[in-house]
């Protein structure tokens, strides 16, 4: 990747966590920690496994099925030099 792919994809970060996200929680959808929260109750009262480690092993998921989606459709719509003969 690019310095400037880095750079766009760093402040279209910034612009969902600050702005996109606020918006979001006006019209009453839940964040991602409250998401947590209600699938695996409160932290500071639940044992290890369903404070820590459940919540742990779900985000680790989440975020590997969004990295498998993004590399799976990576390059989809580009062409190469052959084809484009």
């Amino acid at each position: 990747m690019s310095k400037k792919t880095y750079f766009i994809a760093f402040f279209a970060g910034m612009f969902i966590a600050l702005f996109v996200e606020p918006v979001l929680s006006w019209f009453g959808i839940p964040t991602y920690r409250d998401l947590l929260h209600y699938m695996f109750g409160d932290p500071a009262e639940a044992d290890v496994w369903n404070g820590v480690v459940f919540p742990l092993l779900f985000t680790a998921a989440v975020v590997g099925l969004i990295l498998y989606i993004i590399y799976r459709f990576k390059g989809r719509g580009k062409r190469t030099r052959a084809e484009e003969k």
